[in-house]
């Protein structure tokens, strides 16, 4: 599959932005006690953030992935891919090439696919001919995923205080990006 190094930039981009939010909450003069929920919405913001970069960015590597498949035929991890083509783009495609119809149809279906679950992520790694079965901290992105969901869907009402077992720390924050970073460095090297 051909490197798709504007999506690459674009993360790296986008992970500087969440490194910075953890450099501001970093910043921050620590007082004894409880750290005020205040200074942990910066992690919040991160996790949420960093969730996004790498959707954004895998979301197009998926895309590009499986349009690599449907043009060379590989089409078995496919089963489970429902494609809608437009009639239009059926009859207005050129005699016997349908590849830019299917190109357009598979960006349609996943240009707003959320990745929920480390599951999610395997299946969709399987479809695009992606290898990532030498990644281990898919119970690192689970939590994070799960996490950002409670901060978006429930604004964070997960009793996370100072001293819970769903408080929201620094170091937390900065494991999941490590795991992300991984997961990202693992399909840069394998697969494209």
């Amino acid at each position: 599959m051909p490197k798709n190094k504007a999506i690459l930039e674009d993360y790296r981009v986008n992970i500087n932005r969440v490194k910075n939010l953890i450099d501001t909450f970093h910043a921050i003069p620590k007082k004894p006690g409880p750290v005020k929920a205040t200074d942990v919405d910066i992690l919040r913001a991160s996790v949420v953030f960093l969730h996004a970069a790498f959707e954004y960015y895998y979301r197009q590597v998926v895309i590009d992935g499986i349009i690599h498949q449907l043009k060379n035929h590989k089409t078995t991890d496919l089963d489970r891919l429902k494609l809608a083509v437009p009639i239009k783009d059926l009859y207005t495609a050129p005699a016997g090439d349908l590849s830019a119809a299917l190109d357009n149809a598979v960006i349609e279906e996943l240009k707003k696919q959320s990745f929920n679950s480390y599951g999610q992520i395997k299946t969709h790694a399987k479809q695009a001919g992606l290898d990532i079965d030498s990644f281990t901290k898919g119970k690192e992105l689970d939590e994070m995923i799960q996490r950002r969901h409670v901060i978006v869907h429930h604004a964070d009402n997960c009793n996370g205080g100072a001293n819970s077992k769903n408080k929201l720390t620094d170091d937390i924050v900065e494991n999941w990006l490590a795991a992300v970073d991984e997961l990202v460095a693992l399909i840069e090297k394998n697969n494209i």
